[in-house]
């Protein structure tokens, strides 16, 4: 008869012996995973915190330049107005007198 193998009994008496080293290479394992997870989410965070402020940038840029033609329309609409009550008309002025006006003045 053949001789009988010193096989374990139960099949997981095998197994604890090498489960130490299992368990240290899951450990590990798991380290690196959770590492790569929370730097990917970082690298998504950071990408959609560039995009957030590139968006309010351009929103911002947007109101600014609203408000500056608010502005200039109002601006234009005032001096408009004053030239008109002056009653100053640029096809009345006429550099030649000025000059004679100027030296008038100077002469005294």
């Amino acid at each position: 008869m053949a001789p009988l193998s010193k096989a374990p009994i139960h099949p997981l008496d095998a197994v604890t012996v090498g489960w130490g080293k299992i368990s240290n290479i899951m450990k590990w394992f798991t380290k690196l995973v959770q590492k790569a997870y929370t730097s990917s989410d970082m690298f998504i965070d950071m990408r959609q915190e560039k995009a957030d402020r590139k968006y309010k940038f351009e929103k911002a840029e947007a109101a600014a330049l609203k408000v500056m033609e608010e502005q200039q329309k109002k601006r234009s609409a005032a001096t408009s107005g004053q030239i008109g009550k002056r009653g100053f008309v640029e096809h009345d002025f006429n550099v030649e007198d000025f000059g004679k006006f100027l030296n008038d003045l100077i002469e005294g």
